[in-house]
């Protein structure tokens, strides 16, 4: 009976956690098809992109059955790309920025759909609206990472240090792109 009740617990848990940053991430996707709010929604989108960093507790922990270091190299480009290369861009409404914000909105407004989904029913299809529809996304998501770092890189006029760290960067983008593909 105890078994039972925690694995309910946790199953709970998950489709909450889940649900909300399914519905958040749907909310971002939403006020990036209006260029004007772009900029104004800029705050609570890079707290959602922080807060998703709770899929690293959740492996650490063994909440979640996903595996630590792909979901570390995930959740640590994301937050680096978020915070570190796009607060450099001259506007949070550039094309390479707000193609970004759209797939990984639309990418993980599904995938934690499907994993609450997955929380609370025993069902597989979840798993296939997951995989189907994730390979489709993720390749556009990390191009407009890569793209928007490069956009950085050539607004660089007085550091070339940093312009030269992020073209690196975005050449060694296809070999972090194929271990999380």
């Amino acid at each position: 009976f105890h078994r039972t009740l925690s694995v309910t617990m946790k199953a709970q848990y998950l489709a909450t956690v889940n649900a909300t940053l399914s519905l958040l991430w749907f909310r971002v996707l939403y006020y990036s098809q209006l260029p004007m709010v772009v900029e104004e929604k800029t705050p609570l989108y890079q707290a959602l992109v922080a807060t998703a960093a709770i899929e690293i507790m959740h492996s650490m922990l063994r909440i979640s059955k996903s595996p630590l270091l792909p979901i570390l190299l995930f959740n640590t480009v994301r937050l680096g790309v978020e915070y570190w290369v796009a607060s450099a861009a001259a506007s949070y409404t550039c094309v390479p920025h707000t193609l970004m914000i759209i797939a990984w909105a639309l990418g993980d407004g599904i995938r934690f759909a499907c994993f609450a989904l997955l929380s609370a029913f025993d069902s597989d299809f979840p798993k296939h609206i997951r995989y189907n529809v994730g390979p489709l996304v993720f390749p556009v998501g990390a191009f407009a990472e890569a793209w928007l770092v490069v956009h950085v890189a050539n607004q660089q006029q007085t550091n070339d240090v940093h312009r030269y760290l992020l073209y690196a960067a975005a050449c060694l983008w296809p070999v972090g792109f194929y271990p999380l593909y």
